[in-house]
This record gives C-alpha cells, structure tokens and sequence, in this order.
C-alpha cells in the first residue's frame, strides 16, 4: 500500500491516469487516493480478472434475488504464502452480497466459528480463508437454503487474466475525467 500510495501521488502530480490493484489500504490511505482522484481519473480494484468481476456482479444480483432466506457464505483459497487473509476479493464479495441485501458488510461479517457459541446467527456473512500450494487464487459464495444451495465459484490457474484485464482497465480508463472508478464499471456491469 505504502509503494502504490507514492505511485498515486506521483501520476496525479502528473496528471496520469491511475489504475490500482493493491489491496489492504486503511482509512488513511483511502482518503490520500480519493484525494488523487479529485485530480486524475483513479480505477480501484480488488482483482482485475474479467470473469471475477462478473462475479461481483452475480453474487449481489444472488442475494438481491435470493433474499435473506438464504445463508451466505464466503470461502476462499490463494497459495501458501498469500499475506492477507481474508483476500481482496473475498472481500469485495462479502460487500457485493451484502449490497445485495442492502446491508453492511462489516456488520455482518463473520471471520471464524469455534467453541461452544459457535451457531450461525442471523443475517451474517461468513467468510473462511485457506491457504495452501502454489493456487493463485479460487472464490466461492455459497447461498444456503432449506433444502437447496446455490454456489458461485471462479477458480484461476493462472495469473495472465490479471494483467488482461488491468490493461482492458487502463485503456478504458484513458480520456475519462477525474474521479473514482471501478472495473464494474469499466465492464459496464454498474
């Protein structure tokens, strides 16, 4: 985040266009591209993988159309030396579900069950990370009902779709006046 914030800063000195993929910024961080982005068009994404951004799309159009009836249900797994946990993307999924439902992500967000207390409560979002291998990266949104499950799973091999759609981003991106952008957007999914 630190090295992507310096980048930032230096592209709006400029005038350049910026598309980010970095994730982890806190509040603080967030404010200095929001910042840049008053100056220069910046396109912020958790991943830039096209099918994974349909992804998005379909997890929140899911849980619009499937309502609370259903339990929801985050699990993602990324190689054995992924530093962040829970991903990004797994993220930005867990808030996409919760657009859904008009809800709020983090206060519905649940990162572990263990012990005695561990039942599910109402209207939370679980979310599991695993680690393990060289896997670049697999998401899965589970909907739980009575009686029947709906799963939407994107699984990636290899890492050449990132770049693809990061370079589908810029070029969107070009000629676009200063502001905050998302590849939803660029994809014409928003």
């Amino acid at each position: 985040p630190d090295a992507t914030l310096a980048v930032v800063g230096e592209a709006a000195k400029q005038g350049v266009p910026c598309v980010i993929g970095t994730t982890g910024f806190g509040g603080e961080q967030r404010r200095a591209i929001e910042h840049a982005a008053a100056r220069i068009p910046v396109l912020l994404a958790p991943n830039f993988s096209v099918a994974v951004n349909v992804l998005f799309h379909l997890t929140r159009r899911a849980a619009e159309l499937l309502g609370a009836g259903f339990d929801a249900e985050i699990v993602e797994l990324h190689h054995a030396g992924k530093r962040d946990a829970p991903s990004g993307t797994a993220l930005r999924l867990g808030d996409a579900l919760a657009e859904g439902r008009n809800q709020n992500f983090e206060a519905l967000r649940a990162a572990a069950r263990e012990g005695e207390h561990a039942a599910r409560k109402a209207g939370e979002i679980g979310i599991v990370a695993l680690r393990g291998g060289d896997n670049p990266g697999e998401h899965t949104v589970l909907f739980v009902g009575q009686g029947e499950r709906l799963e939407l799973t994107h699984r990636t091999t290899t890492r050449d779709h990132f770049a693809h759609g990061a370079l589908r981003a810029a070029t969107w991106l070009i000629g676009r006046k200063p502001g905050s952008y998302t590849m939803e957007q660029a994809l014409g999914l928003r």
